[in-house]
């Protein structure tokens, strides 16, 4: 079997362990599943992705339809006039 180490701030460890602990697992049990369900699933759990408040507001927008669309063409002369901006601030300064 192998071993695995981490470092992990003190405050972070002693709370996670008290939950884990509470579920009646140790932490070894609980690094051994994640690492499992990882292995099995080829992914890391989705759980651990969980959209901020701003990102939610995005999707919403999304899918409602309240957004502006652009073609590719479209975007790339949206970086290029931003790129411009920046270089013309960075030149004046």
């Amino acid at each position: 079997m192998g071993k695995i180490q981490a470092r992990i701030p003190d405050e972070i460890q002693e709370i996670a362990s008290a939950v884990i602990k509470s579920t009646g697992l140790t932490v070894s049990d609980a690094v051994r599943m994640f690492m499992t369900g990882v292995a099995r699933n080829k992914a890391l759990p989705l759980d651990l992705f969980q959209p901020n408040l701003e990102t939610l507001q995005a999707i919403e927008d999304a899918e409602t339809g309240r957004v502006e669309r652009t073609s590719l063409n479209g975007l790339r002369d949206m970086i290029r006039s931003d790129k411009a901006e920046v270089y013309k601030s960075a030149k004046q300064s």
